[in-house]
This record gives C-alpha cells, sequence and structure tokens, in this order.
C-alpha cells in the first residue's frame, strides 16, 4: 500500500466498474451499431422501392423499342404490308413473356391503321407506354408507322 492511497484508488474502480463487465461497454456499442445499421438498410429499401415504378416504365419502354426496331429491321413490318397478313407480327407478339402486354398497329402516312396485332388473355391497365417506328416501301416508298402500345399485365 501507497502513502498516496494507490490501493483505495483500485478498490474504487472495483465498484465503479467491475472486471466482469467490462465487455458491457463493447455490447452495447455492438448494439447500437448493429441498429444503426438495420435503419440504413430500411431506409435504403424504402427509396429504392420508391423509385421502383419509374424504373418499370423505363425498362418497358426499351423493350417496347427494342420490339419495333428489331421488326422493322429484319423486314416484318414490310412483308405485312406487302402482304396484308399481320401473322408473323401476331407471333412475336404471343411470344414476349408472361409480364408483357401489347398491340401493334401499322399505320399508313395519313394515320389510318392498316394492320392490327394484340396479345391474347392480358388483363388492361392504364399504365402504358408507346414505341414508333417509321418505316418505309422498299419499291413504292409509302411511308408507313409502325406503333407499339406495350404494359405489364
Amino acid at each position: 500500500m501507497d502513502a498516496c492511497g494507490d490501493d483505495s484508488m483500485a478498490r474504487v474502480r472495483k465498484k465503479i466498474i467491475p472486471y466482469n463487465r467490462k465487455g458491457l461497454i463493447f455490447t452495447i456499442d455492438g448494439i447500437i451499431a448493429l441498429i444503426l445499421g438495420a435503419l440504413l438498410i430500411i431506409v435504403t429499401m424504402y427509396y429504392v422501392q420508391s423509385a421502383s415504378p419509374k424504373f418499370n416504365q423505363i425498362n418497358l419502354h426499351r423493350v417496347a423499342l427494342d420490339s419495333v426496331t428489331i421488326l422493322e429491321k429484319d423486314g416484318t413490318f414490310y412483308d405485312a404490308v406487302t402482304s396484308g397478313s399481320t401473322a408473323t407480327i401476331k407471333q412475336f407478339v404471343e411470344n414476349l413473356p408472361d409480364p408483357y402486354c401489347a398491340i401493334i398497329f401499322i399505320k399508313d402516312s395519313s394515320q389510318a391503321t392498316l394492320l392490327t396485332a394484340t396479345k391474347t388473355n392480358c388483363t388492361v391497365s392504364d399504365e402504358k407506354v408507346i414505341a414508333r417506328r417509321v418505316f418505309s416501301e422498299k419499291n413504292m416508298g409509302n411511308i408507313y408507322v409502325a406503333e407499339m402500345v406495350m404494359w405489364y399485365g
């Protein structure tokens, strides 16, 4: 024992924070970190879900635009106009994956509808996107517009 009372200081420390409770502070810090981490994940998920409908519309528009581009580039629209048959377009629309529903219109330069192809067994939706593609007959030079209306259903 020291004259300054070092032994009494050790006894006071033992009374304030016993040696078997030293891990308590680390446990409390861990719990606080876990709560803050969970809160961060919950807030992030909320923002991701709230942005989801806008992303779905953009994705839907891209699929529609890609679809009419493919049909125009491979000559399907040209063949449909010259033959007057929508069989190939109808087959394409029917083979779209399940969440996608679509109607394809082929219109002349005066916007009169010449041909239509619709996917069957689809439900109606208020949220639709429209993609258009302009094409012409190779020999005659007439201008046509292919319009695809697409929605989830």
